[in-house]
């Protein structure tokens, strides 16, 4: 099941009206994806804030059927002038400000927990590459010229994309695809590294602030290692961009697709040489 399907049917997942097959592959792919189990998630605390918030009118109200009328017309009067909304936006709406304050009082009680951080970080390029795969791995543009791959990226997102030079046979670059991460352009492209593929994905460091933490040993520059569903994501600052590089391989083999902090822009004559061992 796609992220756009899980979209489409989770609204009839949490009100249990999926037959059981359907309902089973909807949980299984929000096991496997970071960015629709937290849609989910948000969608359950909204439901679970609502539910709350019409116990306290039915508390305060003669009869149940009072109390969610009240509810209902102090939604419509606050929203009519965005047009009619459907029943199921009267009820996400009317819980979405109470929601939204928990949350700011919980921000502020519990300090940020930066293994947390990391695992979102590195689950959302990872599911991003497993979708990628499942998709049957469609490229925007197939190309294994670095230059020519590194110009479409920097035209089609506006970051200053350098991609690496393969310096081995065992290193090929297939292409690449715009690609989109926690609402903001990426650059993607695609390598095999002794035919296993790779990719690489370079964002702005504002995109990449969940960046992991701990440096791979043996290393002249600072990587961040972390792995995910096994996976191993590479990660590296370059200039106004993070490289991170996803695949099954090991750290060691795709530390040589970062690029160095003296790449140049799309278009330059030169860059990193990756080399593998």
């Amino acid at each position: 099941m796609t992220c756009r399907e899980t979209r489409e049917y989770l609204y009839a997942f949490l009100d249990s009206e999926l037959d059981a097959a359907l309902s089973i592959e909807l949980q299984r792919h929000l096991e496997h994806c970071p960015p629709c189990a937290q849609q989910a998630e948000l969608e359950r605390a909204i439901r679970r804030q609502l539910g709350s918030a019409l116990e306290s009118q039915v508390a305060e109200a003669s009869t149940e059927e009072a109390a969610l009328r009240r509810t209902i017309d102090r939604v419509t009067t606050q929203r009519r002038s965005f047009g009619l909304l459907s029943r199921r936006g009267y009820l996400i709406t009317s819980a979405a400000a109470a929601v939204a304050i928990a949350v700011g009082v919980l921000s502020i009680m519990r300090p940020w927990d930066a293994s947390e951080s990391e695992r979102c970080f590195a689950g959302l390029l990872v599911a991003d590459f497993e979708h990628f795969q499942q998709e049957g791995r469609p490229l925007q543009i197939a190309s294994a010229e670095r230059g020519v791959v590194s110009s479409w990226l920097h035209d089609k997102t506006a970051l200053p994309v350098a991609l690496p030079i393969a310096g081995s046979t065992d290193v090929r670059l297939l292409g690449g695809r715009k690609c989109t991460l926690e609402g903001q352009p990426a650059a993607f492209a695609l390598y095999e590294v002794d035919g296993v593929p790779v990719s690489l994905v370079a964002v702005s460091r504002d995109v990449a602030r969940l960046i992991p933490k701990n440096p791979a040993t043996g290393t002249h520059k600072p990587h961040f290692v972390d792995h995910c569903r096994g996976h191993t994501v590479v990660a590296s600052m370059r200039g106004p961009l993070v490289y991170a590089a996803v695949s099954t391989l090991p750290a060691e083999q795709l530390i040589g697709l970062m690029p160095e902090t003296n790449a140049e822009v799309p278009g330059g004559g030169h860059g990193t040489k990756v080399e593998t061992h």
